[in-house]
């Protein structure tokens, strides 16, 4: 997981948009990949010399205005609520397929103002046309 953290996060930086997006739509089209990648967020040490992880270092990327769509969605599973929000309301802000699994996983968040936020997806957004990205989150067995 750590690699593919790495991964993500050097695509991030290239600054390509079109090349983010395919990467998190593969990232989207591997069922359970998403929750994955949460859950290794959860699991980062709070102390020690691997405390720095890439998940941890994106939280300090994250801007509303320039970020792109890697570094909002690997924000969003940040084990700081602030950060997690903030890269919420970035998402809402500047909804795309890519983001979407990310917003899915945060609609359920233990931090109320995190899971309002990602509540606040526009409508066109919430549409059949997204089910295979929805599937992908929460698994294929609840799709079937």
């Amino acid at each position: 997981m750590d690699y593919l953290v790495e991964v993500l996060f050097e695509v991030d930086a290239a600054g390509d948009e079109v090349v983010a997006g395919s990467a998190l739509m593969l990232v989207a089209g591997a069922a359970g990949l998403v929750v994955r990648l949460d859950r290794h967020a959860r699991r980062a040490p709070w102390y020690g010399p691997y405390q720095e992880s890439a998940l941890w270092r994106v939280g300090a990327r994250l801007s509303v205005a320039s970020s792109g769509p890697v570094a909002m969605a690997l924000a969003s599973m940040h084990g700081d609520g602030r950060i997690r929000e903030r890269a919420v309301a970035a998402m809402v802000g500047r909804p795309c397929p890519e983001v979407m699994p990310f917003l899915v996983l945060r609609a359920g968040d233990w931090v109320k103002p995190v899971r309002d936020r990602a509540r606040e997806v526009p409508p066109g957004m919430w549409t059949p046309g997204y089910a295979a990205i929805w599937c992908s989150v929460v698994g294929a067995s609840v799709c079937s």
